[in-house]
């Protein structure tokens, strides 16, 4: 019996002893989990720009437009059709027009260059008809139309500006109407008129004085000045009230004050790149043809602080301008016609060009929807415009707006400022960028006084009340300043041309005030011209002053006056006496609209001393004869203050039609007076300001709706893991009108929202970057993208281990595989061990070792296939090394030398213990005995 326990006891020692690493275990565990508040730092960093120049990475998904062109926007709505084509004698240089006329010179190399003057007639674009030409000097270059008197400019071995009488549109052939010429030592590239002087610049003057005047007070003896401002690269130029603005070819922009006309101060200059060649100004902004540079946008808000805050480039060379609202045309020589949008002037942007086969393009002006292009064999005519034409019915589809804070009896525009002569409510400013929110800048009440017309000239507001005239420096729109006063009576309506300011007055007796304004803030009154009962209004063009009277019934209603040879003192040429009910007069080209409240009345001013009656405006039916407080016109469209009957907006094409067709907005029901600017008409409507859109121009109409712009694949990297990234966007977001950005780590399966400029932290990363942008928007404005780039942080993948080669044959049931330590910025964290008994590792036992060593137990006889890979502490696996594989071959029982230490132990332990316990037992049986 005992010796059966001392068996048992032995037994269970021997499994007791026997080692635990004999049995079977897999040892595959999950990787470590990367905590919240772990500070891990990131070790790549990747940065991708788009500035939508090309489109490497557009995305087929990409809806928003101008993708290629340097932007993105919403879809743009606009056509260009060809209307007509006029060839001229030689290489068409230079186009200006007024009215329903079109004035070009022509560069004939001839030592007299035929037919290089012609008037054109294009009260029908579609049908370019040529009034008269005239063989005058070769080289003719520029051109301006003032009034009835024509001045061209020539360049090479003829430097000379010369002087044209264009009374008669149809006889500028004859020999008389070369009324003067004056020789100069520089290339005549622009001309500018201001009141009765004629600035123009003579390129390249050997004398260093580009900037000259004309005074043609008296166009058949005008007086050649030189300025003394010290330059020879005078090429282009703007005049906006004293300020003259000079783009100076390759010397850069000038701003001067032209205050005096013998000696120009010079406020400011900047050098710009390229070849400074044309300058055209609006509010505050200047927009330079820079030649091969493209096309620079100049600050001048203040004139003696200009800045450079725009350039976009264009094909060929920016040669010239013409700005219309939003949209810039730019004659740009061999690379065509530029249409740019400047609604961000600080971000110019591209719409679309044309090209007109082997032809230079040299110069450019508009027509109402139409543009002109003078290029190399002549003139063509485009209607530029939203599909369809771009006229609005203010009947049903009228972009409105109003401001109704303060009274508006009369308003004029100027860059995207609106000056408002606001009747008892004095004067004030609004900002009309937009013109679907206007909103007030400043206000200045008058006390006891009534402003009822005013004229706004460069940096200085003239308005008038039964009392006086009334001066402000509007410099700063927000902040203006009344600077003078001018005392009087009975004033109606005032008109500054210059240094020239034209007065209305009378109620007993009527008549014109002179005044000189060279000094705006202190005007210095010349000489009253007395005619008519009650001179309502004026409008002066060129060298003619047009009036009109109100007695109440029959009597004198229209006189013209011609203001030569002495500027203040108006000559009467000729007038009608029809009837005497007139309160407006606007003037375009030929054509006088006279407005008496009942009727708007056309007359024809060809020859200013025999006006004659064209036309009684109605309206959608003969002799609907329709009401008219004041009219302007947009090309040949009529725009009409109808008082309580709203606006009208009527096709003129036809002058003299059965009865005009046109479109009414009925809900400006005190409609005073009217003036456009850009695409919009303003309408004093008494109580408020209204807002009409009445043009759809290419630069600034869309298709109202949501775009997609989104791109393909971005980063750089491969394997590894996009976990962070930073959007940073230069856009423009007008109001009304929002834009969302996302991004992707992952290729596009999750978008996620991100706020730019603000890091974000992927919930989805991944190895594939992209971005997308939803632009929403109406279709008079759009969201603008310019450019945008992404900052991403990436994680790079641990290198690849080296494994170590185990052998070929193992003889145990355990193996040691090694290999060499990887690298990683961010840190490794531990290595993946994989072994399977296949080369393709289809059902691995994996082992996470946090070494580069690891002991492999448990093989029977077979191949084993080993490798290994680095993961760090991202989590981010890096490459697997080579495959390594080992034979294992037990012959007998294979154990460890410490296995059999351990066993071989415990049987000595066991043999002592019986050995032991046999003494004992002995002993105890002695001592029975």
């Amino acid at each position: 019996m005992i010796s059966r326990k001392i068996k048992l006891i032995i037994i269970l020692c021997l499994i007791g002893s026997f080692p635990l690493a004999l049995l079977p275990t897999s040892n595959v565990f999950a990787s470590k989990p990367i905590f919240d508040n772990q500070t891990l730092s990131l070790n790549g960093l990747g940065n991708y720009f788009e500035d939508f120049t090309d489109q490497i990475y557009k995305s087929a998904a990409t809806s928003a437009w101008g993708w290629g062109g340097g932007q993105l926007t919403s879809e743009r709505n606009f056509s260009f059709v060809p209307q007509d084509f006029y060839a001229t004698s030689g290489n068409c240089r230079g186009i200006d027009i007024q009215g329903r006329k079109a004035y070009v010179v022509v560069d004939f190399p001839a030592p007299v260059s035929t037919d290089s003057l012609e008037i054109l007639d294009i009260t029908s674009p579609a049908f370019i008809t040529q009034l008269s030409s005239r063989n005058s000097y070769p080289g003719m270059i520029s051109i301006a139309i003032h009034g009835d008197y024509l001045y061209a400019g020539c360049n090479d071995t003829h430097k000379r500006i010369n002087v044209y009488n264009a009374t008669d549109p149809t006889a500028l052939g004859v020999g008389a109407n070369l009324i003067d010429s004056q020789v100069v030592d520089g290339e005549i590239t622009d001309i500018a008129t201001y009141g009765h002087l004629i600035f123009f610049t003579a390129f390249n003057s050997t004398s260093d004085r580009s900037l000259r005047v004309l005074d043609a007070s008296d166009p058949s003896n005008v007086d050649l000045i030189t300025n003394d401002w010290v330059s020879k690269k005078a090429h282009g130029l703007d005049i906006q009230g004293q300020l003259a603005y000079i783009a100076a070819a390759e010397e850069g922009f000038y701003v001067l004050n032209i205050s005096d006309k013998y000696s120009a101060i010079e406020y400011d200059y900047i050098s710009v790149p390229g070849f400074a060649s044309d300058v055209v100004v609006d509010g505050r902004y200047a927009y330079i043809a820079a030649g091969a540079a493209g096309v620079h946008v100049i600050d001048v808000f203040d004139p003696h602080n200009i800045a450079l805050i725009g350039t976009i480039d264009t094909d060929g060379f920016a040669r010239n301008l013409v700005k219309q609202g939003n949209t810039l045309y730019v004659a740009c020589m061999d690379g065509g016609l530029f249409t740019l949008d400047v609604v961000d002037p600080s971000n110019p942007s591209y719409v679309t060009k044309m090209v007109f086969g082997v032809d230079n393009v040299w110069d450019v002006d508009t027509f109402g929807n139409y543009v002109f292009v003078a290029r190399d064999t002549g003139v063509s005519s485009i209607l530029a415009s939203a599909d369809g034409g771009g006229l609005m019915d203010f009947g049903a589809n009228a972009y409105r707006s109003s401001f109704d804070g303060y009274q508006c009896w009369d308003v004029k525009v100027q860059g995207d400022i609106a000056y408002v002569a606001a009747g008892t409510d004095g004067f004030y400013t609004l900002n009309v960028k937009d013109p679907e929110f206007p909103y007030l800048l400043d206000h200045e009440p008058i006390a006891g006084g009534d402003f009822r017309n005013i004229d706004v000239e460069g940096q200085y507001a003239y308005l008038v009340d039964n009392t006086g005239i009334y001066v402000y420096d509007v410099s700063n729109p927000a902040n203006i300043v009344l600077v003078g006063i001018e005392g009087g009576g009975n004033l109606n309506d005032i008109d500054v041309e210059g240094e020239l300011m034209y007065v209305s007055f009378g109620v007993s007796g009527g008549g014109i005030a002179s005044l000189n304004v060279s000094n705006p803030q202190d005007p210095v009154f010349q000489v009253n011209t007395l005619f008519g009962t009650n001179i309502t209004s004026l409008d002066v063009q060129g060298h003619h002053l047009y009036s009109v009277n109100y007695l109440g019934g029959a009597g004198p209603g229209l006189y013209c006056h011609d203001i030569i040879p002495n500027v203040f003192s108006p000559d009467y040429l000729g007038g009608r006496a029809d009837f005497s009910t007139f309160t407006n007069i606007h003037v375009d080209g030929d054509l006088t609209y006279c407005s008496d409240t009942d009727w708007l009345v056309v007359f024809g001013v060809t020859n200013p001393a025999a006006p004659t009656i064209v036309i009684y405006v109605d309206w959608n039916s003969g002799a609907n004869y329709i009401k008219s407080y004041g009219a302007c016109t947009f090309g040949t469209n009529i725009i009409n203050a109808a008082g309580p009957d709203g606006v009208h907006f009527l096709d003129g094409i036809d002058i003299t039609p059965t009865f005009f067709a046109g479109t009414n907005y009925p809900d400006a029901t005190s409609a005073l007076k009217v003036t456009t600017h850009g695409d919009y008409t303003y309408v004093a409507n008494k109580t408020s300001l209204i807002i009409l859109r009445h043009f759809e121009s290419p630069g600034d109409t869309y298709v109202a709706g949501s775009y997609i712009g989104e791109s393909i694949e971005v980063d750089t990297v491969t394997s590894d893991l996009i976990r962070t990234a930073t959007l940073n966007v230069n856009d423009f977001t007008p109001f009304g009108t929002y834009v969302d950005y996302y991004l992707t780590a992952d290729g596009g399966a999750h978008w996620e929202l991100v706020t730019p400029g603000l890091l974000h932290e992927f919930i989805n990363p991944g190895s594939e970057l992209r971005w997308r942008a939803e632009l929403v928007g109406p279709n008079d404005r759009s969201v603008h993208i310019y450019d945008l780039s992404i900052d991403y942080f990436f994680n790079e993948a641990p290198s690849t281990p080296l494994i170590t080669d185990p052998g070929n044959i193992s003889t145990s049931s355990s193996v040691q595989v090694t290999w060499a330590a990887s690298t990683d910025d961010a840190g490794v964290d531990h290595y993946e061990l994989q072994v399977d008994t296949v080369n393709g590792f289809t059902t691995p036992t994996t082992y996470n070792v946090t070494g580069v060593t690891r002991t492999v137990t448990g093989f029977t006889n077979g191949t084993y296939y080993f490798r290994v890979r680095a993961v760090d502490v991202w989590d981010l696996a890096g490459g697997w090394s080579d495959v390594v594989d080992i034979e294992v071959q037990i012959t007998g029982l294979d154990l460890e030398w410490w296995v059999y230490l351990i066993v071989g132990g415990g049987l000595v332990l066991v043999i002592l213990i019986i050995v032991i316990v046999v003494r004992i037992r002995k002993r105890k049986t002695l001592a029975t005995r």
